[in-house]
């Protein structure tokens, strides 16, 4: 199942690094902003009747070839660990 977003670099980039799809949906945050206020309120209904509301608006597939998604995440692992390493020397 894709996921949503609604920036189109974050979910390109995403769909790149996990070789899955993923999705932005039209005005989504101002939507569900909306829908969470209503739905505390009790005027909206359950999660699974306002998801009717949402309207495609772009579409991401992988293109990334595994063995190249494989060492970016590799070279991601290893720049996070240095940075904890680093901070936790710092104490």
């Amino acid at each position: 199942m894709p996921f949503a977003l609604t920036s189109n670099a974050l979910p390109h980039s995403r769909s790149q690094s996990s070789g899955r799809r993923a999705v932005t949906v039209a005005s989504m945050m101002s939507q569900s902003a909306a829908y969470l206020a209503g739905l505390s309120a009790g005027v909206y209904p359950e999660p699974t009747k306002f998801v009717d509301n949402w309207r495609l608006e772009h579409r991401f597939k992988p293109a990334m070839s595994a063995a190249t998604r494989e060492r970016k995440l590799a070279g991601w692992a290893r720049a996070v660990k240095g940075v904890l390493a680093r901070d936790e020397g710092e104490g």
